[in-house]
């Protein structure tokens, strides 16, 4: 049986997944097909970190939302 916690953690996961894929669709195309995955790498890590910030800001308050990192 799978707990809460690593439910949130799949969505999550799959959050990021969404959006960096979004990204990459709509990133016009260019002769350069790095350029594309790196703006849906930095804007999959991006949402990872948006996301924790809101649900620590709505969890915990501003103060404890400012002072998350992404260090582990």
């Amino acid at each position: 049986m799978i707990d809460k916690q690593t439910w949130l953690m799949i969505a999550q996961c799959g959050l990021s997944c969404l959006v960096g894929s979004a990204v990459w669709l709509a990133y016009p195309e260019t002769p350069n097909a790095f350029e594309r995955l790196l703006a849906a790498l930095i804007a999959g890590f991006g949402s990872v970190w948006a996301v924790m910030f809101v649900w620590v800001w709505m969890r915990y308050g501003w103060k404890a939302a400012r002072g998350i990192s992404m260090d582990g």
